[in-house]
């Protein structure tokens, strides 16, 4: 409890969140504690060395000598109970080799089984409990399950209990089975990897491991191991040593042993919902249903304000018709000459080849496609979708209009006239069908002046990684390994990903009909712990891979070769499963997934950050938009992206953020689109309506399946912000996000330097307070009174600085913050006059002579007496007479009349 409180306020202290004061409001340390301990019973079947050495050192006669866990002769400091209330003894022990271990003991759980007993299987990893309960179920008939510290509390306890009513044989785990569970219906416990010394096979933990089976008369332990290791010498002696006691007992009394009668497990959630009152039921009810009419009066005013927004914004258009319904009016507009033109324009507008350009739009249909600029080396520097090919590439050569892409005004556009030398297009049958051969395209190109979404490694992946032994089929959420291993020149590297995922139950679906199309699981254990050849296996993961990566019709003609025929239903069906997912999304980044349960909300925040360019010649803006996915009061998926804008100019941002969007929800199944999207950065009108064809063209061309989850039918762009508590909650961390990412990208400060600039506007000070001391009393119950002074350089901790003092103007038991904080004062500043005479030559002076002589700014911890008290100081600090320090000038008025900063 001392090491946990203190590593927590210790780590608030060295950022400067709290003084060093903070650590003395502190629990006992364990030497305290002992010395405050008269006498003590430890009870515990497998002591520690500090409960027997303490023990030790009270004990009357000469102490009880152990090796390890094993007692080799007893001692005044040991008082053994090795005779149970049932008489039972401590369960056999014995030795199997590990050759046709999984039959062995597949036929012992089988055998314990049918006497109807229960089986505890001990393994040494998570992987390995998993894949050999799913070899017992699946391959030997036996009923399994799995226990470890992935599962939660409810999961854990749901496990235990079926096993104990007979709903399963046995359970396999790691190292939860050790102690704590009194399960008399368990008769063996089977221990693999006995003879592997380590924590989870020390004799400690054997010995608890094979107390398992001490609750039932028949109990016995099998350590399945080549060899007989020193740990399991002392627990096999050790335990033979007690059940010898304990057989000579019953003997000599005539006791029977008799297993004992346990209790239905119930976890503490089961408890307390049996305890819960209908009064508590009936008022959650009501709660929901309140929340449920709250959210039902937002979509009806969401509603109303789009439809008044489309009302305003028709209007708008038809009173624009005039005119928007003339190209050519809308080509003079950006001549040179024109009013609305400026300098820059008319010298890009004068190059020779930008009227070429122009024509060449000219001469573009009026429907929907995809058009390309491109240099005079043929290289693709942007591409673009459009409702009207035409209309949107004559608006390039115009000056800005909000909503369009920003037109010539923007720096990007101007760029992409001056380096292209010709414009080309391919129509589509509808905009969405443009939208899709553009996202191939730029997937492909990666033109320069094109968004390139650089998203973060938050998703996992599924991997197949031949280089471990046995090889494994896995899970991560590493991006970084896996963006490394993307850029592997390998032909076949040993280890590859697949993913990202968005969603984790999609890629538990492909994991799992992966699994069961090869038997991965059982097999794997038939490679550590059985006879099988690890080539085999390494041979089918290498086909795992391949079906991911496309190549499910040459794996599906492998086994049809190996098997002279079809496959069966089973596994053809399988196979079908993964290539349909994969060949769905195999030119996309993401391999998406549905929210499950409720349709999620997404919030979407967006964030600028301008940063100076190092030669000066202008300013760089880096743009990112944070995406949260909440469904269910909780996010259940974040998307980050950032863009480098080559001038900050708000048309290339609206452009930059539309396109983020557009790309990111093409990206997504149609299952994972949310119901309702809202933005921290309104969208133009234009852009918004996109959004929404896009959304009705996703859901329109991707019916969900018979049997999947319930689908949204609509995505709705809403302008207003969020009422609900959640979303609001959402939106608020989404643009912490965005601005975090956004500032990490310009990299013009520190999160240190931002702090600074926030306190110098806070309080209006002239300067950036570079140099910060911060004061704070402390005193245990008015005894041992102490004054701390933190300090802050440049925005960070200078713990060299940090300085702690004991204060001698009180007397014992006299408790006066005020007097104390006038004298820490006098004496810091003290310090500093006389390192700013030179008159100090201390390694603390050397240190100070780097920093300011004085600080920018005083922190003190108090109120109006405390910072009068500091005034105090200061005045006898700097040589001002007794009886003036002594009349307590108001602090306000001192300020003001110095100048000075607290």
């Amino acid at each position: 409890m001392y090491e946990g409180d203190r590593r927590r306020k210790q780590s608030l202290v060295s950022h400067g969140f709290r003084l060093p004061s903070a650590l003395d409001n502190r629990p006992l340390s364990a030497p305290e504690f002992w010395d405050r301990v008269t006498q003590g019973i430890f009870v515990s079947a497998t002591p520690g060395g500090f409960e027997l050495d303490l023990a030790a050192e009270h004990s009357d006669g000469p102490p009880a000598h152990f090796e390890g866990q094993e007692m080799l002769s007893p001692g005044g400091n040991v008082v053994e109970m090795n005779i149970r209330p049932t008489h039972v003894l401590d369960p056999v022990i014995e030795v199997l080799p590990t050759e046709g271990q999984l039959e062995v003991l597949a036929a012992e759980v089988r055998a314990c089984a049918a006497a109807g007993g229960r089986a505890l299987v001990v393994a040494l990893t998570k992987r390995d409990a998993e894949d050999l309960s799913d070899f017992l179920s699946d391959e030997e008939g036996v009923r399994s399950d799995y226990l470890h510290c992935d599962l939660g509390t409810t999961e854990r306890s749901e496990v235990l209990r079926r096993l104990q009513v007979g709903d399963l044989d046995v359970v396999v785990g790691v190292n939860l089975l050790r102690e704590g569970l009194d399960l008399p219906e368990v008769r063996l416990v089977a221990i693999l990897d006995a003879d592997k010394e380590g924590f989870l096979r020390n004799d400690r933990s054997l010995i608890q491991s094979v107390g398992r089976a001490a609750r039932n008369a028949e109990g016995r332990a099998i350590f399945f191991a080549d060899r007989v290791s020193a740990a399991m010498s002392r627990c096999m002696r050790e335990t033979q040593r007690r059940r010898e006691r304990q057989q000579a007992y019953n003997e000599a009394t005539g006791c029977q042993p008799r297993s004992t009668t346990g209790r239905e497990i119930k976890s503490v959630f089961d408890i307390a919902r049996e305890e819960t009152s209908l009064e508590e039921i009936y008022s959650s009810v009501a709660w929901t249903r309140q929340g449920a009419k709250g959210a039902e009066e937002e979509d009806a005013e969401e509603e109303a304000t789009a439809a008044a927004t489309s009302e305003a914004a028709a209007a708008a258009a038809v009173a624009a018709a005039p005119e928007a319904s003339a190209l050519d009016a809308e080509e003079d507009d950006g001549r040179v000459g024109s009013k609305n033109t400026n300098p820059v324009l008319d010298a890009v507008m004068r190059l020779s080849h930008v009227e070429g350009l122009r024509e060449e739009a000219r001469q573009m249909p009026l429907g929907p496609g995809i058009y390309i600029w491109k240099t005079a080396d043929g290289d693709i520097v942007y591409v673009g979708k459009a409702k009207n090919l035409r209309r949107r590439v004559l608006s390039y050569f115009r000056h800005g209009r909000a909503g369009a892409g920003g037109g010539a005004a923007t720096a990007r556009v101007r760029g992409m006239l001056e380096k292209s030398r010709r414009i080309e297009y391919e129509e589509t049958a509808s905009e969405h069908a443009a939208l899709l051969l553009e996202a191939a395209y730029i997937k492909e190109y990666e033109p320069v002046y094109n968004i390139r979404l650089k998203d973060d490694a938050f998703f996992p992946y599924l991997v197949v990684d031949l280089a471990r032994s046995p090889p494994e089929f896995r899970v991560t959420t590493n991006g970084g390994d896996a963006a490394a291993a993307a850029t592997a020149t390998d032909a076949a590297p040993p280890v590859r990903y697949f993913g990202p995922f968005a969603s984790h139950t999609e890629l538990r679906d492909v994991r799992s009909a992966l699994t069961e199309l090869f038997a991965l699981n059982t097999r794997r254990v038939r490679v550590k712990y059985g006879n099988e050849a690890p080539e085999a296996y390494a041979r089918d993961l290498v086909r795992c891979a391949h079906i991911l990566g496309g190549g499910a019709d040459e794996v599906r003609a492998e086994l049809e070769a190996e098997g002279d025929g079809a496959l069966p239903p089973e596994r053809a069906a399988l196979l079908d499963r993964v290539a349909t997912f994969v060949d769905a999304r195999r030119d996309m980044d993401f391999l998406g997934g549905g929210a499950k349960g409720e349709p999620p909300t997404d919030v979407v925040a967006v964030a600028v950050q301008l940063r100076p360019e190092p030669d000066g010649g202008g300013a760089a803006a880096f743009l990112a938009v944070a995406i949260l996915q909440i469904s269910g009061g909780s996010v259940g998926a974040r998307f980050l992206y950032d863009h480098a804008l080559d001038v900050y100019d708000a048309d290339d941002v609206n452009e930059a953020v539309f396109q983020t969007l557009e790309k990111h929800y093409l990206r997504l199944h149609a299952r994972q689109l949310p119901a309702r999207v809202f933005t921290s950065r309104p969208l133009p009108a234009e852009q918004r309506g996109s959004l929404q064809s896009l959304f009705r063209a996703r859901h329109k061309t991707n019916e969900p399946e018979a049997g999947s989850a319930a689908a949204v039918t609509q995505t709705r762009v809403l302008l207003k912000p969020p009422r609900d508590v959640a979303l609001r909650s959402g939106l608020d961390l989404a643009e912490d996000i965005a601005k975090q990412e956004a500032f990490k990208r310009a990299g013009v400060l520190d999160a240190g330097e931002t702090a600074l600039h926030d306190v110098r506007d806070m309080l209006a000070l002239p300067a950036v307070p570079r140099y910060i001391e911060a004061f704070d009393i402390s005193h245990l119950d008015g005894q041992d009174t102490v004054a701390s002074k933190v300090v802050f350089l440049d925005g960070k901790p200078a713990k060299a600085l940090y300085r702690t003092y004991n204060i001698g103007s009180l007397a014992d038991g006299e408790i006066d913050d005020f007097k104390s904080m006038a004298e820490v004062l006098e004496r810091s500043f003290e310090r500093h006059l006389g390192e700013l005479r030179g008159g100090d030559e201390s390694p603390a002076a050397a240190g100070a002579k780097r920093r300011p002589s004085f600080p920018d700014l005083v922190l003190i911890d108090g109120g109006k007496g405390q910072l009068s008290a500091a005034v105090k100081g200061l005045q006898r600090a700097r040589g001002a007479p007794p009886e003036e320090a002594a009349a307590a000038e108001d602090a306000a008025a001192w300020m003001e009349r110095t100048g000075t900063t607290l």
